[in-house]
């Protein structure tokens, strides 16, 4: 009866890490260096990114919501599709070739009735995701409200609102930042570990 029992467990138990395993989607570098990771927790789709292993951002909420609705919130995520691009061209400046290579996933992504894609891009020097929600509707309003959690002790240079893109920047510890405290793009970072 015990062997019956632990069997069971065990039948368990693995089929419990491979449903968690199918809710994770992780997207590395062409190089391996950095990793996105996607998952749900609690009906809430969240991501890390981390680089040589050490964090870059910590577990963060994605939030998008498209006239109201959540498209985040107990989302239903299709199979991602896989495809790695390489591609080099002529640019002006200190570099004569500019090279855009990556690895990429993109899956279909769909909440309270709404449908699109979620697409995520990790490079050598970096990650992008972007959701992609088509206009079937007439209007439609994106409210994009994804949080970027850095690890403590970070720095960030930015500017406010004021000028738009074309203040001064200053530099703080990530901690010195208040909450609602505006940053106009780019907003640049670095982590203790560079």
């Amino acid at each position: 009866m015990k062997l019956k029992q632990s069997f069971c467990f065990t039948l368990l138990l693995v089929t419990c890490i491979q449903v968690s395993a199918a809710d994770t989607t992780i997207v590395k570098s062409p190089d391996g260096a950095i990793a996105f990771k996607l998952y749900q927790q609690n009906a809430q789709l969240f991501f890390t990114v981390t680089h040589n292993g050490r964090a870059v951002i910590n577990v963060s909420p994605l939030d998008m919501s498209v006239d109201g609705k959540s498209l985040t919130q107990k989302a239903v995520l299709g199979n991602p599709e896989r495809a790695t691009s390489k591609e080099s061209y002529p640019v002006m400046g200190v570099h004569a070739t500019a090279t855009n290579h990556y690895n990429s996933a993109v899956m279909a992504i769909a909440a309270n009735a709404m449908k699109g894609q979620l697409a995520i891009r990790v490079f050598n020097d970096g990650a992008s995701f972007r959701f992609l929600v088509p206009n079937t509707t007439g209007a439609v309003v994106p409210t994009e409200s994804t949080v970027f959690n850095l690890p403590a002790n970070s720095d960030v240079w930015y500017h406010d609102m004021n000028m738009h893109y074309e203040s001064v920047h200053q530099k703080k510890k990530i901690e010195e930042l208040q909450q609602g405290e505006w940053m106009a793009p780019p907003a640049t970072f670095k982590t203790p570990q560079g």
